[in-house]
């Protein structure tokens, strides 16, 4: 068969996998074309998960070569679709929770961060404004309240402009296309948070269409905000999506896959990593309490994630060191560090740890392959096939002679 018969077949039958998923749905976002949809609802789940078991081991005729290592990256997507089935559809437990994760997110499971180191650098930001631990950054950052959503929109989109100015002056030159460009016709629609329990939330649409969802009921920190849309929108998820539809749009190396963003998936890992972080993407082009209140949401993610080796990897369910740290230093309440305790170790335990883990591959994968060429990570890529990238860098004498 074809590369385009093959990823055709995938793509159909991993839509039809869609039936089996009840807590949560297992396309997280479709941007093709809908007669793929209206192919998979003629193929029975159960019998779409007996085609891509025998596909997965027959995927020869799709390329494997640079930039894109699509073959890697298919297996890698394949292998995390069949093991969401098997596990939390069918109850099957057959592998170690490490192997797991490594699988649903395609990528290796980190060591626990050096939280001294770590909360030394942070503090290193924090003074920059005035502030002498994190602790007082955390309770002294400056707040904001809107009246209405007319002022939510109006903070956000003049911010997402101010952000949009920073990465075009940076990477207008090397992308392939300027990040203004890709901008320029933004079709986000902000709306109140309308999701209860979740004060903030963004989803992509399609066809350049987001949204993002904020609360205006309480007062809250503007850092935070800024953070959301660094992590949501631009530098993070919605730039990136935007790259990919024009990717698709142009018909630019894609092929049938690209159209499909699983809830778990490789892909994912390298999207999380990059909106996490979005500050190192712009240079730390940001204003001081930003930068310091991007850094403090880095470390509190690198600290949950220690909480989570522990008790996932380790089998170590005593965090008290790990507690004082979240509340002595960082500044939590008792009740908010158990609550993010449980939810980072317990209630979103095969999910969350792509945030750190993506993020510690992206930062080390962009020092390698150099940030001229970031646009390379927003074109659907996995961490193993980055790091495959990665090493025809370091093949080169300088990686401009190669990249």
């Amino acid at each position: 068969m074809t590369t385009e018969k093959i990823t055709h077949q995938l793509l159909v039958n991993l839509l039809a996998l869609d039936e089996l998923f009840q807590d949560y749905e297992f396309i997280h976002c479709y941007i093709g074309p809908a007669q793929y949809k209206h192919q998979a609802k003629k193929t029975q789940p159960e019998q779409a998960l007996i085609n891509l078991e025998k596909l997965v081991s027959d995927l020869n005729e799709i390329p494997d070569v640079y930039p894109y290592y699509r073959r890697t990256f298919i297996k890698e997507m394949l292998n995390s679709a069949i093991e969401q089935v098997r596990f939390f559809c069918k109850g099957k437990n057959e592998r170690s929770f490490k192997d797991q994760i490594q699988t649903l997110i395609g990528a290796t499971v980190v060591p626990p961060f050096d939280l001294e180191a770590e909360l030394t650098k942070t503090i290193s930001y924090v003074k920059k404004t005035g502030c002498n631990s994190t602790a007082q950054f955390f309770k002294s950052r400056p707040k904001i309240k809107f009246n209405n959503i007319k002022e939510l929109q109006r903070y956000t989109y003049d911010y997402i402009d101010q952000t949009t100015s920073i990465m075009d002056a940076l990477y207008a030159k090397f992308m392939p296309v300027p990040p203004k460009k890709i901008m320029s016709n933004l079709k986000l629609t902000i709306e109140e948070s309308r999701i209860p329990n979740l004060p903030c939330y963004y989803f992509y649409k399609g066809n350049g269409n987001g949204v993002a969802g904020v609360t205006i009921k309480n007062e809250m920190s503007e850092t935070y905000l800024k953070g959301f849309i660094l992590h949501e929108i631009m530098p993070g998820h919605h730039f990136y999506y935007l790259m990919k539809q024009y990717y698709i749009n142009n018909k630019s190396n894609i092929d049938h896959i690209h159209y499909l963003d699983p809830f778990y998936s490789p892909e994912n890992t390298v999207n999380e990593g990059l909106a996490v972080n979005g500050e190192e993407v712009l240079h730390d082009g940001l204003d001081k309490e930003t930068l310091a209140g991007v850094k403090l949401e880095k470390l509190v993610h690198k600290v949950l994630y220690n909480a989570w080796y522990s008790v996932n990897i380790e089998k170590n369910t005593s965090l008290k060191e790990i507690q004082n740290l979240l509340r002595e230093e960082i500044g939590f309440t008792k009740e908010a560090t158990e609550q993010k305790l449980n939810y980072y170790t317990n209630l979103e335990k095969y999910y969350v740890a792509s945030y750190p883990i993506g993020a510690d591959h992206v930062q080390k994968i962009l020092q390698n392959i150099g940030y001229k060429n970031l646009h390379i990570l927003y074109a659907q890529h996995s961490v193993k096939t980055l790091n495959l990238v990665t090493r025809e860098a370091l093949k080169c004498k300088t990686q401009a002679d190669c990249l």
